[in-house]
């Protein structure tokens, strides 16, 4: 997903989910993504979790980018 990200010439943010520590099943994550998967992004109102579906994704929208 970084790849695709940075292939693009995307801005982004990243946020580090410690899932060692179960972080990805706290309240504010689980607001984001239900069920407590990563990766998952944030576009405007669109969240996409799943690399594949991400990277789909970043390339149906952001075609011709980069």
């Amino acid at each position: 997903v970084l790849m695709a990200l940075i292939e693009k010439g995307l801005k982004y943010r990243t946020h580090l989910v410690n899932i060692a520590n179960g972080e990805q099943y706290q309240d504010w994550f689980l607001k984001i993504n239900p069920r407590g998967e990563v990766p998952v992004i944030q576009d405007g109102e669109n969240i996409v979790p799943d690399s594949l579906r991400i990277i789909n994704y970043l390339e149906d929208k952001y075609t011709g980018d980069a």
